[in-house]
């Protein structure tokens, strides 16, 4: 999300050329960022869970799900940086289709893989992953078709240490924002884990439903991150402030 934001700027003031670098160079990182945190997290899988107290009766199963999770996780990060860069360019709604196409394809997978092919809970996994993929593989394909300004012309794939470093700057700090959020909850999770597996079911339960009423939250603070890029590189001031003022009553409306 964050390496969308210089994208959205470089959009806004026109600057195609710069666009396209920094497309270039957001793919390098995040497919090398992603298999460095799929190797990691998916050896380290097994403790990782004995860390956060997992119950023995669901150990096993939470082992196999949350490994093929973390292997798969390249597919997640091709889709959120694909969908953030088409957000970037002002594409918001190829996303969401693709999102929805996805959504729809997890639950007809889910049903595929555990009750016809009889493959339990790594089915789950794997069709979620598989979904994932699928919507990146979409959002690339829209890319490919519809964004000749994203098309990397002779010169510009080069790798720059320069617009790394900037992607960086910008990306971990939003990266880390979400993690404070990500890192409380695995320590609320371990705490109910000594519970057992039935608080730990009906915790997940509950969780799911409160991601619904709070996802909007987390998809209009990436909207402004892409509205303000875009009108920071027009040098439009005038049009963040209005925009920001505007969605903060809404989204306290919202929560309210």
């Amino acid at each position: 999300s964050g390496f969308a934001i210089p994208i959205s700027q470089n959009f806004g003031a026109g600057d195609h050329a710069a666009l396209r670098r920094y497309f270039a160079n957001s793919l390098y990182l995040a497919g090398a960022l992603s298999v460095l945190i799929a190797l990691v997290t998916g050896l380290l899988s097994p403790q990782i869970l004995t860390l956060m107290g997992t119950p023995k009766s669901i150990f096993p199963y939470s082992l196999t799900y949350i490994r093929l999770i973390f292997f798969g996780i390249p597919a997640t990060m091709l889709y959120n940086l694909l969908s953030g860069v088409l957000r970037a360019v002002g594409d918001g709604r190829t996303p969401l289709y693709m999102l929805l196409c996805s959504t729809i394809l997890n639950i007809f997978l889910d049903l595929l893989f555990i009750l016809v092919f009889q493959t339990g809970i790594a089915g789950a996994a794997i069709a979620t992953v598989l979904a994932q993929l699928l919507s990146g593989l979409l959002c690339a394909m829209v890319v490919y078709r519809k964004f000749d300004i994203l098309h990397i012309r002779k010169g510009e794939g080069r790798a720059n240490a320069v617009i790394m470093r900037h992607l960086l700057n910008i990306g971990v700090p939003m990266g880390l924002q979400f993690s404070i959020t990500a890192i409380g909850s695995t320590i609320l999770q371990a705490s109910v884990n000594s519970l057992g597996s039935q608080a730990v079911a009906a915790i997940g339960a509950g969780a799911k439903v409160q991601f619904v009423f709070t996802s909007p939250i987390e998809a209009v603070g990436v909207t402004m991150a892409t509205y303000c890029g875009q009108n920071l590189g027009a040098r439009r001031i005038d049009r963040v402030r209005v925009g920001v003022r505007r969605i903060t009553f809404i989204m306290l409306a919202y929560s309210l």
